[in-house]
């Protein structure tokens, strides 16, 4: 083998390295792990302004929702647009908000987490949402809620911070991209997300 088809081999063997390194990294995005950055204060203070995240688009294959999970999903009224929340309502649970607590199943609902009482009582406030088709449908105020077949309820942690269920709604399993699993920077804190 002469000097030019040593050359010829060694760009040939890097292209295909390259090649192959963007093909997995594409599949990796795709399928197992994103990056998301948090732009809201909705979720302190779990989740900062300016957090970065890496979210496990499929856990959910392999395992069901919990209520506690942080989220990621499209946001019902604009689907081009991520939201991240967590999870306090299951299909088939009784919701409620009394003076701020928030109530699954007649129990109170022990959170850690959360940086402020919700300011009012209501679990779900008026509003409209796209139906079958091209319907709309009014959804009346309500201080009790269950939640319905293959739907979920989730707020953000800062209760009077967040645009959540309360005010667009259940989300659908459909609408889900992944559960939040690591904050990745800034370095002062990096960490598994609980």
């Amino acid at each position: 083998m002469d000097g030019g088809e040593s050359e010829k081999s060694l760009v040939r063997e890097v292209v295909e390295t390259i090649v192959l390194a963007l093909i997995l990294a594409f599949a990796l995005r795709t399928f197992v792990v994103q990056a998301f950055y948090i732009p809201s204060g909705s979720m302190e203070n779990t989740l900062l302004p300016g957090d970065m995240i890496l979210v496990n688009k499929f856990i959910y294959y392999f395992t069901d929702i919990k209520r506690g999970d942080i989220i990621v999903f499209k946001y019902p009224n604009d689907p081009s647009k991520d939201y991240i929340k967590r999870v306090v309502g299951l299909p088939g649970d009784s919701l409620e908000l009394k003076n701020g607590d928030v109530y699954v199943n007649d129990k109170l609902y022990e959170e850690k987490y959360t940086k402020d009482k919700a300011a009012d009582d209501m679990i779900l406030h008026a509003h409209i949402e796209k139906g079958e088709g091209n319907s709309i449908v009014s959804v009346a105020a309500q201080t009790k809620i269950t939640v319905p077949s293959g739907k979920y309820f989730v707020m953000g942690d800062n209760r009077n911070n967040s645009q959540d269920s309360r005010f667009w709604g259940f989300l659908s399993y459909s609408g889900l991209k992944g559960k939040a699993l690591v904050i990745y920077w800034p370095l002062s804190r990096i960490g598994m997300i609980r």
